[in-house]
């Protein structure tokens, strides 16, 4: 307690010691200040002086000059002689009006001064009128004038005046003089007399300073044992510590700490902890507040968000957890911060691989999801077209042309089931390893040929031109011919699906840099880039709009690009944009000329089917009714169906003309796909429900999309039933046996 006390008073007379010094340093500046002041005053007063006796004499001089240019002038007719009058009166003009402007503060001397001006003024008059009768009158005349000037007096006068200014002046001179020298000495004195009680004071409180020192060492010396002590304690701790200052400073780093951040404690020692321990957030890499910063400008405990990140000196990043917490002093107050931070590389990890184990389960059951949906909607398509071939089938009795429609329709989409369920076996049999291929050295060309002709049919339906180039010379490969004609076969498909009516298709094959290649272009609706790298993709739909919606499980090209894989090819596709356009390359490495091993089988693929005529039977009373859906086998057995019921059914095959035709035939009914080219199902219904006509005609969804959700949709565009492909005929023809309000036809 004692040497507490001394400490106290100690520290106390140290204070009051500086304060005095410092109490002597501000009273020698005041007063040194005053007498600087006084002096610069009591110099500027004298300089004043000096410059009006100056100025005056100056006047004197000017008086003369001009006097001396005037009667050179009268006497020599020399105009040379003008400018040094000019000159000096107007020299004397600017000389008399500093004067008046220094003696301002003097009113005799005011007074006295605009005595002198008149009186200069006057002889300036005198000497113009001279110089006035020389030039109007002769040298003569000036000369007599001359001669009866009245200069003497006037001259005298200014004189006397000038003298009496120069009197009053040199009298102040003296005066200012004195009262400077005066000042001087004040000023030494007092300064002297400062400077001596200053020393006398910064010698003692030298002493008390020694003293204080000594007592502070004495302090630090426990300081730094205490501190040792605090050091091995934190050293021992498994994980990272940092104290700082309370400006936020490092002061420490324990060893594990040092290993984390990659500085050394000693290096750190007085940096910013920002500039120590820096954070970034994990996912978006942007900076973290340090819980420390926080921690001291609150005052409480911080812990760090989830997913933070610690780059280390070296660049090395680890994830970390972190707590901060003030540190205070016995009165409470905040006077720094303690970090404790830790490596949680392996937890991190652990909580990652959990998270992606549950993102990937997630979306894999949302493709699943989103899979067979899709696949329910492709399987109904032509299971809508099946069904309505095999009710024509029961309704047309011998009918050749009916019968030979429905039969075809049977068939074409049977053959669209047969190539859905087969992909999706080889898929599976290739993602299991279990797809062997029987190869051996074949000639490219009879199957492209074959591949060709399953297409063509296709591409005559859908009005498109198919070009084929293959050259004349064999193009032998290594390979399945089955699978590279699927392949083919998939690409063509896939280029007739994507290009609209009316379109043109290229197939052209040859031989580059030791490469069979295949080249399939079409002028279509194209791929965007960003589609690209993702589009050989399982299950991969790039364009999902209704606009567009063409069918299909997305696993045709991901078949396509394992079996040319597989046969030691490649596959790419390219694309300028959306609605220019594709282009689809297919390479085979090319064996030498020697003969095929083998003699391919003859081409057999599907031959086309001309297209039966509708059956048109006598009408009976029914309904006019528009069927829209672009799977032509659909619409035209439905339209049939409804035929062979009595109804008058007209078909068309996309959104735009079922706009046109049902606003134009007013009919009562339209039986509306959703997924259609060009204009899609809701917005069909949209635009007929805004004509007055339209609001009074019954529309019917037919689609496979048959969720909740679809519903939802079709209701709030306005349709009035929803209908899920195969059709239940029966509840259709109910629906169409209801009466209703009906528009009149046009």
């Amino acid at each position: 307690m004692t040497a507490f006390r001394s400490k106290r008073g100690l520290n106390l007379q140290l204070l009051v010691g500086i304060s005095v010094v410092i109490a002597l340093i501000i009273v020698n500046v005041f007063v040194t200040q005053n007498s600087s002041q006084d002096q610069r005053k009591a110099t500027t007063r004298v300089i004043q002086t000096l410059d009006i006796l100056g100025h005056l004499d100056a006047v004197l001089s000017l008086i003369a000059e001009a006097e001396s240019a005037q009667r050179s002038f009268v006497l020599t007719n020399d105009h040379d002689a003008l400018e040094p009058y000019t000159r000096a009166a107007r020299g004397i003009e600017d000389r008399i009006d500093i004067v008046r402007k220094l003696t301002a503060d003097n009113p005799p001397q005011t007074t006295r001064l605009l005595h002198l001006r008149e009186l200069i003024q006057d002889r300036l008059r005198q000497m113009d009128g001279e110089l006035a009768v020389s030039r109007d009158h002769g040298l003569l005349a000036a000369r007599q004038a001359l001669i009866l000037d009245s200069r003497k007096e006037t001259m005298a006068a200014i004189r006397v005046q000038i003298a009496a200014l120069k009197s009053t002046e040199s009298a102040l001179l003296a005066e200012r003089l004195e009262s400077a020298a005066m000042g001087y000495r004040r000023a030494y004195g007092t300064n002297v007399a400062a400077g001596s009680l200053g020393l006398l004071a910064l010698a003692a409180l030298v002493l008390l300073v020694d003293r204080n020192l000594r007592a502070r060492q004495a302090d630090a010396a426990e300081i730094m044992r205490q501190r040792e002590t605090l050091r091995v304690t934190l050293a021992s701790i498994g994980d990272g510590v940092i104290t700082t200052d309370v400006s936020g400073r490092v002061i420490y780093l324990n060893s594990e700490a040092e290993t984390l951040t990659g500085w050394k404690s000693e290096d750190a020692a007085g940096r910013e902890l920002e500039g120590i321990l820096k954070i970034i957030h994990e996912e978006s890499r942007q900076p973290v507040e340090n819980p420390g910063t926080r921690a001291l400008r609150e005052g409480i405990v911080v812990s760090l968000a989830h997913h933070t990140v610690l780059i280390g000196k070296d660049g090395a990043e680890r994830p970390i957890d972190d707590i901060a917490a003030p540190i205070r002093d016995a009165r409470g107050k905040v006077a720094g911060v303690v970090l404790v931070f830790r490596d949680v590389t392996e937890e991190r990890e652990a909580t990652n691989q959990l998270r992606k184990l549950a993102t990937e389960l997630s979306e894999a059951d949302e493709r699943k999801n989103e899979f067979l949906a899709l696949l329910a909607h492709e399987i109904r398509n032509p299971l809508g077209a099946i069904r309505n071939s095999a009710a024509v089938l029961k309704l047309a009795g011998h009918d050749p042309q009916a019968l030979a429609a429905a039969q075809g329709a049977i068939h074409r989409q049977m053959e669209h089931l047969v190539r859905l369920v087969d992909d999706l076996l080889d898929v599976s049999r290739i993602s299991h390893g279990k797809l062997e291929l029987r190869r051996s050295r074949m000639d490219l060309r009879p199957a492209l040929e074959q591949a060709i002709e399953a297409c063509r049919p296709t591409c005559e339906r859908n009005e498109q031109a198919f070009g084929v180039e293959i050259p004349d010379t064999p193009l032998y490969v290594d390979g399945d011919a089955t699978r590279i004609t699927q392949a083919i076969g998939n690409l063509l498909s896939n280029a007739s699906k994507f290009t609209l009516r009316g379109g043109r298709i290229q197939l052209t094959a040859g031989l580059e840099n030791a490469h069979a290649f295949v080249r399939i272009r079409d002028n279509g609706i194209g791929i965007a880039a960003a589609d690209l790298p993702r589009l050989f993709d399982m299950f991969s739909q790039i364009d999902t709009s209704l606009e567009r919606l063409q069918g299909g499980l997305g696993i045709g090209l991901n078949l396509v690009k394992q079996l040319v894989e597989m046969h030691g090819g490649s596959v790419a596709a390219r694309s300028a944009g959306i609605g220019r356009g594709s282009e689809f390359v297919v390479q085979f490495p090319v064996l030498g000329e020697a003969e095929a091993d083998r003699q391919l089988p003859a081409s057999s693929g599907m031959r086309s089917m001309k297209e039966a005529a509708a059956l048109v039977l006598p009408l009976r009373s029914g309904r006019r009714i528009l069927v829209v859906d672009d799977n032509v086998d659909s619409a035209d057995s439905l339209a049939m169906l409804l035929r062979l019921h009595g109804h008058d059914a007209q078909v068309v095959h996309d959104g735009l003309d079922a706009v046109e035709v049902a606003l134009r035939t007013l009919p009562e009914v339209v039986l509306l796909d959703i997924g259609l080219p060009r204009l899609n199902g809701y917005e069909v219904a949209r635009r007929i429900r805004l004509s007055p006509q339209g609001r009074q005609t019954r529309l019917v969804a037919i689609t496979g999309w048959g969720q909740a959700e679809d519903r939802k949709l079709s209701s709030a565009a306005g349709f009035d039933e929803h209908f899920v492909k195969p059709v239940d005929y029966e509840r259709l023809l109910a629906l169409l046996a209801q009466p209703w309000s009906l528009p009149a036809a046009s």
